[in-house]
């Protein structure tokens, strides 16, 4: 009881900051939809196939339009986006699964959904990506279930991927159909951290909805309704292409895959050094280096007495990053260039979402934010960043 109440006041917290960084004064329109899901859990592999399940349940989202666009009065051109508008948004669900190999989940997510195709009549494909928190009402029991090796902890962290289709109606609302991958775990907070993954398709109903305001008209602006203010107009589309250079920290916990080492949290710091190129103002792409130091490798090696002579490995990242002003998006893939044949394999990759201090137009932004490397699409731990960015002088096309 005490653990639900936990879980509880925590999801309250996560549903107030997402509604506070979310909820603009100025821009008062939002979207309310309600969709029916339905699902398959995907085994890991031959050995679990007995995990395999269908699921059913509601999802209720809330999400709010969001532009990001520039208008001159000097010009007949009609404003462009510097991307197409996108919807910033938070959903709750609820998931039911028959055979409950760890219950029935409760999930808590942020999300982002953006067009990426456009039909007529206003018809939409679009592309949703959100994470959150999972509450799990049967996790791992120790004593008497042997065979629920998945779920190590009630709570666990979710992450969703996936298309929407979006068809109007003559009220303003429009119909939904939509296909998402999810994937839940703890990060390896707690063991065992098998991970569980669901295959998934909803069917919902968008409530009607108010269009977007008018946009000022009385000088060149920037307009960003993320903000809430009228942004410089430094940072107009002919300031890019761009490169910048930037550097990061980040420190994690985590628990041991192999019990040859102690059953404890162990501590994870991952440094990084990059580059990127910014061929937009929302888009780009880049490499970097990453020295990791894991403990837990380290109590590894000593126990199979690896020669492995330095305490940190170091992989080559490649990474893509797509903004939504302030709020970035970084996926990357990666090899190591360094590391003890402990290791768990040779590549690995991570997700992550920044938050960006500061305008656009300065050369040095501070960013925080929250990662999970994983290899193999096996979490290996989630990483708390802090980093400093520099803009390099940009050329005027």
């Amino acid at each position: 009881m005490r653990e639900w109440s936990i879980v509880r006041s925590k999801s309250f917290m996560v549903l107030a900051v997402v509604q506070l960084l979310l909820v603009s004064p100025l821009h008062s329109q939002h979207h309310w939809t309600a969709s029916l899901t339905s699902g398959y859990t995907v085994p890991n592999s031959s050995e679990w196939r007995y995990i395999a399940d269908i699921s059913a349940g509601v999802d209720v989202a809330w999400s709010r339009p969001c532009v990001w666009l520039v208008h001159s009065p000097d010009t007949i051109d009609p404003p462009y986006h510097l991307r197409q508008p996108y919807e910033l948004g938070v959903r709750g669900n609820f998931t039911f699964f028959p055979n409950a190999i760890a219950g029935q989940r409760i999930g808590l997510l942020g999300f982002i959904s953006e067009p990426l195709l456009t039909f007529g009549g206003g018809r939409q494909l679009r592309l949703e990506m959100g994470a959150g928190l999972a509450y799990y009402t049967k996790p791992y029991s120790r004593s008497h279930d042997e065979d629920n090796v998945f779920i190590g902890s009630a709570l666990n962290c979710l992450i969703q991927c996936g298309l929407s289709y979006n068809r109007p109606l003559s009220d303003g609302s429009a119909l939904v159909v939509a296909g998402k991958f999810n994937h839940s775990s703890n990060g390896y907070l707690v063991r065992p951290n098998k991970g569980l993954n669901y295959l998934q398709v909803e069917l919902g109903y968008r409530f009607p909805h108010r269009t977007l305001p008018a946009l000022p008209t009385s000088e060149w602006q920037l307009v960003d309704s993320t903000a809430c203010r009228i942004l410089s107009t430094a940072c107009r589309q002919e300031a890019y292409p761009g490169h910048s250079f930037f550097v990061s920290y980040a420190s994690g916990v985590v628990r041991t895959r192999t019990i040859k080492v102690p059953d404890r949290l162990y501590y994870a710091y991952t440094g990084r050094m990059g580059w990127q190129y910014w061929f937009t103002p929302c888009r780009a792409v880049g490499a970097n280096l990453d020295l990791t130091y894991n403990t837990t490798h380290t109590g590894v090696r000593n126990i199979e007495h690896d020669d492995y002579p330095l305490p940190f490995y170091v992989g080559l990242c490649a990474n893509y990053e797509t903004c939504f002003h302030r709020l970035s998006l970084h996926l990357a893939l990666a090899t190591y260039l360094l590391k003890s044949d402990q290791a768990y394999t040779s590549y690995y990759e991570r997700v992550g979402l920044f938050y960006h201090f500061g305008d656009d137009v300065r050369r040095i932004r501070h960013f925080v934010g929250v990662s999970i490397k994983a290899h193999g699409a096996h979490a290996d731990f989630i990483e708390w960043h802090y980093g400093i960015r520099l803009k390099t002088q940009t050329h005027q096309s």
